[in-house]
């Protein structure tokens, strides 16, 4: 059976420099019963604040995908790839099984000094 879960009663996580509504169990949220849907394991709405961002932190096995809503998102990973990102950009990026497969390593960062960056984010094994 399917559960349908509003946008009001997702987990909401505010840490400061980042604010997050997550739809499944991710960081913070531990919900046994919410874990996923199908292969789909993350489902966030992300605002980060001026200068802020996400230090760099390995991926392995998953089908990344972001979607700027507002602000820009500068991307960069332990592929020598660096981006800027703007409202309306779709980035998919894939992290290998392969154990000869380098695991990417990435870093986003809201770039301006006094603009919110809002951004959507999904998991996909």
């Amino acid at each position: 059976m399917i559960k349908v879960v509003t946008s009001e009663e997702r987990h909401t996580s505010d840490r400061g420099w980042i604010h997050s509504e997550f739809s499944f169990s991710f960081a913070d949220y531990d919900d046994p019963s919410n874990a996923h849907f199908g292969c789909l394991l993350a489902h966030n709405e992300n605002t980060l604040m001026p200068q802020e961002g996400f230090k760099k932190h390995p991926h392995h096995d998953l089908e990344l995908v972001s979607y700027v809503i507002s602000g820009t998102l500068k991307h960069t990973d332990s592929m020598g790839t660096e981006q800027l990102l703007e409202p309306g950009t779709v980035q998919v990026m894939s992290a290998g099984t392969e154990w000869n497969t380098p695991r990417p390593i990435r870093q986003r960062m809201n770039r301006y000094v006094s603009s919110r960056c809002g951004f959507c984010h999904r998991s996909v094994c």
